[in-house]
């Protein structure tokens, strides 16, 4: 294993966005991930930026949700740093839902990396733009050849609607991973994370998907799906050595110390769009977000009354196949642990 070495960045803008649409892009899997980093995050970012991925990494936009978006944001910079990718440019999104202040979980711990970093990379907000708006911009100027991840709270993407009402027209593919459309639910009964962290800014992007197209959504019934063994975790993927297993080993602490199983969701997101052969059955859908209620609040309903579908719902995956991914895609990094 590589000697780990520490330091923090400071962060600045690299170019601005006009200057960074101007250059070209690398490959016809462009793809800008929208996340609350969280140790699931933070794993399926690394698989999208090892260097088996086919993707090409144009952004990563930052919002809350695991933990507030100064951590959010700091997390993905510490991602990046780890990737040895800080070429990548990160934009901050919102602190706070569409309407109400979202309520954190500190699932992976208070910092969303499990408490066990010393230092972060430091960011400088000045020199960033909105993430919604750094959306926008992207997709407006690059039609039909982005894909949004979008693996946290929808916020940033109901605000860069509001800002280019076209998003969803000219955008290549969105994914989502939230909602439960069978009652599964996680954060309540039926209610996904998610959609729970901001009900109105699903409701918002569901209810804009243009007639005609779909958006693509991974449910958490389909994440619970691959629930793997915390043997595996542990002592198979767990002892790779690799910078990006030695980094999430630490990352996820927190949960791996109570944990029974290994349950992943972000990682599935990822996992689909490097490799779409995992995908076993969908089923295309007319999703609603319920937005009111003292239990039902962020839970999602399938309408099978209406005439039109919004959504592909992804029902089921390959297991094996994710399996597979995680132990290649998660072992191929740099030499070199930049983290400390």
């Amino acid at each position: 294993m590589a000697t780990t070495s520490s330091f923090i960045i400071t962060v600045f803008v690299l170019c601005s966005i006009e200057a960074f649409l101007a250059l070209p892009l690398a490959n016809d899997l462009n793809v800008v991930i929208d996340t609350d980093p969280g140790a699931d995050d933070a794993m399926a970012i690394l698989m999208m930026l090892s260097k088996m991925s086919r993707a090409n990494v144009v952004a990563i936009t930052a919002v809350t949700g695991n933990v507030g978006v100064v951590n959010t944001t700091r997390n993905a910079l510490l991602t990046l740093q780890v990737a040895d990718r800080l070429d990548i440019p990160v934009y901050a999104g919102s602190d706070r839902g569409m309407v109400y202040k979202n309520k954190i979980d500190p699932y992976f711990g208070y910092d969303g990396l499990g408490d066990s970093f010393s230092e972060k990379p430091y960011y400088d907000f000045t020199k960033h733009e909105h993430a919604a708006l750094a959306l926008a911009d992207i997709v407006k100027k690059r039609p039909g050849e982005i894909t949004i991840l979008c693996i946290g709270p929808l916020t940033n993407i109901a605000l860069a609607l509001h800002i280019y009402p076209r998003l969803l027209e000219d955008v290549k593919e969105v994914v989502i991973l939230g909602g439960s459309y069978q009652g599964g639910g996680g954060t309540r009964p039926g209610v996904e994370f998610n959609t729970y962290s901001d009900p109105e800014a699903s409701a918002f992007v569901f209810s804009k998907v243009p007639v005609g197209k779909t958006v693509t959504v991974i449910p958490s019934e389909t994440s619970h799906q691959v629930a793997m063994p915390l043997d595996w975790r542990l002592n198979t993927l767990g002892k790779l050595e690799s910078c990006f297993i030695e980094f999430l080993n630490r990352a996820e602490g927190v949960v791996l110390k109570r944990a029974r199983v290994w349950s992943i969701s972000d990682q599935v997101a990822a996992a689909i769009i490097l490799n779409p052969a995992i995908i076993k059955s969908t089923k295309d859908a007319y999703l609603l977000v319920e937005t009111c209620g003292n239990t039902s609040r962020g839970a999602v309903f399938r309408d099978d009354r209406h005439k039109t579908t919004n959504v592909r719902l992804i029902t089921e995956v390959d297991k094996e196949g994710i399996q597979t991914m995680l132990l290649e895609y998660l072992n191929d990094s740099p030499k070199e642990c930049k983290f400390s």
